[in-house]
């Protein structure tokens, strides 16, 4: 017998240079609203400037009496700062392991007491807008985040880039070869 399975929708893309994750379940409190959300964002520590501190981003695990790992996001001096809704709830590395590239998943969710008190039931615009404003703080804490090209893997700073009214951007890279048409938007 198969055992019950709840049905996710995700959302992604990429804003601004950060790629970004939201997702869409049915919800724990069905008496409260019919759906619960997380955002989250994908930071690569190698696009992180020096003066930022990327090996700070890769925090120490806290090992609870369970052996189960836990991270202290909220102690983190850009983490804690980014514009969340109702504060930073989610770390994990990603990929990283190994020697391998460096990259951390943090969000929030949205099914915390003082969602439930506040709002009724949200949507995938809301989330959308608040996925906006924690890329552009974010953006703000450290503005010298790279930009990734997708079509080199060419690291740019931001004055290398032509960010475009969507929140997407070009590189030199991507006007090579005739690729005019050629923007870094989703993945």
């Amino acid at each position: 017998m198969l055992s019950p399975y709840r049905e996710k929708t995700v959302w992604n893309g990429t804003y601004l240079g950060i790629d970004w994750e939201i997702q869409r379940f049915p919800s724990f409190d069905k008496n409260r609203r019919e759906h619960d959300w997380t955002m989250y964002l994908f930071l690569v520590l190698n696009r992180i400037p020096k003066e930022n501190n990327p090996d700070s981003f890769w925090l120490e695990p806290i090992k609870d009496d369970k052996g189960r790992a836990h991270y202290n996001y909220m102690g983190h001096p850009v983490l804690a700062e980014i514009k969340w809704n109702h504060g930073i709830t989610w770390y994990s590395k990603e990929c990283g392991f190994d020697s391998t590239l460096q990259m951390i998943r943090v969000g929030c969710d949205y099914q915390h007491l003082w969602n439930f008190e506040n709002c009724c039931e949200y949507d995938i615009r809301w989330v959308l807008d608040d996925m906006t404003e924690a890329v552009e703080s974010f953006r703000k804490i450290v503005p010298g985040y790279k930009y990734w090209c997708f079509w080199t893997g060419k690291l740019h700073n931001q004055t290398e880039i032509q960010i475009q009214n969507d929140g997407s951007y070009k590189c030199e890279c991507q006007l090579k070869g005739g690729q005019d048409n050629v923007t870094s938007t989703d993945k």
